[in-house]
């Protein structure tokens, strides 16, 4: 598991049957998604261990009294990974959101990111987007699927925790929209890059995936910036490239 998610759970499983959350009430019941779209009663401390709560296709890490919940921790975190230049189209389009304005910004973003013109890597939502853009574009991807589908386990509901939790009020309950009027200053999209041709097995397969798109060209160059830890040996050095995305994230 990634983050605070076990943490998280184990409190939650300790707690059954004494602990109130807003929203959920007393904690009955913990069930856990899985791949065949069945939820699982998690009933033991073994049952714990087969919840795997990186999944992108689960927006429920867990359920709490059979409502959908994803787990965030307190302080900065991700609120969605590796968003790619074809996946913002493809869901803008999806909501009808007239994109070309938007992309046109975003593309000279990463443009200039890339040349050393712009240090800071973070762009503020409000930039590009008014809010209800935003909040379509957001609440879908944090609650209710990826670009390309809907998910199997929508959320209902966000949790948020820090990584040592320490007693109940540690823990907050919040849906889209009080989570959205709580941290809208603090959200923003943050350039991340990686390379084709880096050591990382998984980086440099999603790096060349990413590269393949037709709509993702513009955020693919030639030329090296930054370097990974290592590069791969049977990789030419003229077929590097960096490979750019986004990550949605609240800032600390």
């Amino acid at each position: 598991m990634a983050g605070n998610e076990k943490k998280v759970i184990e409190y939650l499983f300790d707690n059954l049957g004494i602990i109130e959350l807003k929203h959920i009430g007393k904690l009955d019941r913990i069930g856990n998604p899985m791949k065949n779209k069945e939820i699982i009663n998690v009933n033991s401390y073994s049952a714990l261990k087969d919840i795997k709560t990186e999944a992108a296709q689960k927006k429920a890490d867990i359920y709490l009294n059979d409502y959908g919940v994803s787990i965030k921790q307190s302080g900065g975190c991700f609120l969605y990974n590796r968003l790619q230049r074809e996946g913002i189209i493809t869901i803008l389009n999806k909501f009808n959101i007239d994109s070309k304005n938007i992309f046109d910004n975003f593309d000279n973003e990463i443009v200039s990111y890339h040349n050393g013109e712009k240090e800071d890597r973070n762009i503020k939502w409000d930039t590009y987007f008014s809010e209800e853009q935003f909040k379509i574009l957001l609440k879908y991807l944090m609650m209710d699927g990826s670009p390309y589908k809907e998910s199997p386990f929508p959320a209902q509901y966000i949790l948020e925790a820090p990584k040592k939790i320490k007693k109940n009020e540690d823990i907050s309950i919040f849906t889209f929209d009080e989570f959205f009027e709580k941290y809208r200053h603090k959200i923003v999209f943050s350039i991340r890059r990686q390379w084709i041709g880096q050591k990382s097995k998984s980086e440099n397969g999603r790096a060349i995936a990413l590269s393949k798109k037709i709509l993702n060209k513009p955020w693919v160059f030639d030329n090296i910036v930054g370097t990974p830890s290592a590069w791969r040996d049977e990789i030419p050095e003229k077929d590097r490239k960096t490979v750019y995305f986004l990550m949605i994230e609240k800032l600390k």
